[in-house]
């Protein structure tokens, strides 16, 4: 049985965990607002045991920090930056793509 998806505040709505890494999950979800308003995202997530890690959270933040810097139309925007209440675990928003993955269009490639 999967686990429960994580809650990362009453703006973020979780639909789903896209992938799981050695460093985040990643998790489809829906930024929601005032008036109906709703947006797809893909929510970053810091492992919970990475989490305890001062110098993993720092290079986390870095990230952020880098990422949110950058515009550009081929690289996904950096929403938010945020930590879960509950756990303390730190998370990215960022812009959802909706399309194939890399390894679905890498395993096309070769087959």
């Amino acid at each position: 049985m999967e686990d429960a998806l994580p809650s990362f505040g009453p703006r973020y709505r979780v639909e789903r965990r896209l992938a799981q890494g050695v460093m985040a999950d990643l998790f489809l979800a829906h930024h929601e607002g005032v008036e109906g308003f709703s947006r797809r995202v893909v929510i970053k997530s810091l492992l919970p045991d990475l989490a305890r890690d001062p110098e993993v959270v720092k290079s986390f933040l870095q990230e952020a920090q880098v990422a949110g810097r950058l515009t550009h139309s081929n690289i996904v925007h950096l929403y938010d930056f945020g930590e879960n209440t509950n756990t303390g675990t730190r998370f990215i928003v960022l812009e959802y793509l909706e399309g194939e993955t890399l390894a679905w269009l890498l395993r096309s490639a070769v087959s």
